[in-house]
């Protein structure tokens, strides 16, 4: 982990995680899971609410479940090529019928 630095907010404290390239990980471990160990460590240590800043990398569903029960907020920049989909409406008698996977 990094250093805490306080960023001149008197209640607030800035911790940088180590960007988890392939570099020191096992053949068991993955980026998002060296990610998640990190964060999950952060949040043992710091006694104060935490928001993690994360950029492209974190916004996956392997990494939000992996820290869903870390008790910090995540504000998350998601990658330009994701794309969000939502369970098709009920057909409304117009044209062909949406396709659902259920």
């Amino acid at each position: 982990m990094g250093t805490v630095r306080s960023p001149g907010y008197p209640k607030s404290k800035v911790v940088g995680l180590y960007h988890c390239s392939t570099n020191g990980l096992t053949s068991l471990d993955t980026p998002i899971g060296k990610a998640a160990t990190q964060l999950r460590q952060v949040c043992a240590q710091i006694c104060r609410k935490v928001l993690f800043l994360g950029d492209g990398e974190y916004g996956s569903a392997p990494f939000l479940k992996q820290t869903a029960d870390i008790p910090c907020k995540k504000l998350i920049r998601l990658r330009p090529n994701r794309v969000l989909y939502h369970a098709p409406e009920a057909y409304q008698g117009k044209g062909r019928s949406s396709l659902s996977l259920d």
